[in-house]
């Protein structure tokens, strides 16, 4: 078992998970935790309904981050007046690569802060990261450090992501927006209807979370004009060999922004949708039975 897999174990261990699978169970306790959470309420209708449930039971507040000004003011609420003073030096923490951090106030135990960097092409993870330090705080409940940042790829961060997924995507409210929004599955149509549902969610991660959700056998890559570079999600049927992603063959057309595209492959044509720049995300499923 690697240092990360352990990792994993001892999170598990702490929250009383006892399961073959300790990440399905980790999942699956986090998942039961917020349903329980709803059915005590008076019932949600909105994603913002349901992130103020969560909150509340978390005794969690978020802080987001749209300018440099947004660090000076979290200085004076938090670290003047709160009297903590780690608030007093959070910009220079937040680097590159981190989209957010919790923060477990020194004067007040039973509240967690989540300060959430939305500064320029941060923003566009607005929504997930509110639910990825979400999903950290539901994991972390019984012990959480002094502040935890998000930064980087980890099997556990990607376990963590998994969590806000499911969470920030919640299995009703996403079904209710599939039935009640115009449009065939995977159109641009569709997933920007289903997307206003969740407001602030990004394209992006409303479409994984409708490939998700989907009964039928798909998947969704990411790929660039170079070829194959990983699979975000598989949900075909079986334990199918995808090596034959490695050669998309060529694209039909192309254009600037979102656009639905097709790929013609020795497999038939195949369904897409195209994203700006050198990198696209690709829903695909085979025209012939798999």
């Amino acid at each position: 078992m690697t240092s990360v897999d352990q990792e994993i174990q001892d999170l598990a261990n702490r929250l009383g998970v006892h399961d073959s699978d300790p990440e399905a169970g980790i999942l699956r306790h986090c998942l039961e935790q917020v349903e329980e959470w709803v059915r005590e309420s008076d019932g949600i209708s909105s994603s913002s309904d349901l992130e103020k449930l969560v909150l509340s039971k978390l005794q969690m507040v978020v802080e987001e981050i749209d300018c440099d000004e947004d660090f000076d003011r979290l200085a004076r609420e938090y670290g003047i007046q709160g009297n903590d003073p780690v608030f007093a030096c959070l910009q220079p923490l937040f680097e590159e690569d981190v989209f957010g951090a919790l923060i477990q106030r020194c004067h007040a135990p039973d509240q967690v802060v989540a300060v959430i960097d939305c500064r320029g092409p941060k923003a566009n993870r607005r929504y997930f990261t509110r639910w990825h330090e979400i999903a950290h705080r539901l994991t972390t409940h019984a012990d959480l450090p002094r502040i935890l940042f998000r930064s980087g790829n980890s099997p556990l961060e990607n376990l963590v992501d998994e969590v806000a997924s499911r969470i920030g995507f919640y299995g009703p409210l996403l079904e209710k927006a599939l039935r009640e929004t115009e449009g065939e599955p995977f159109t641009i149509q569709k997933i920007s209807a289903v997307a206003k549902r969740f407001p602030g969610a990004s394209f992006k991660a409303t479409l994984l979370a409708c490939v998700k959700a989907h009964s039928k056998p798909v998947t969704f890559v990411e790929f660039d004009l170079g070829g194959f570079r990983r699979i975000l999600h598989n949900q075909l049927v079986g334990k199918r060999d995808l090596s034959f992603l490695l050669d998309f063959g060529h694209l039909i057309g192309e254009s600037e922004g979102f656009t639905e595209t097709y790929f013609e492959s020795e497999h038939g044509a195949i369904k897409g949708i195209r994203f700006p720049g050198a990198s696209y995300g690709l829903v695909f499923w085979e025209s012939r039975n798999v």
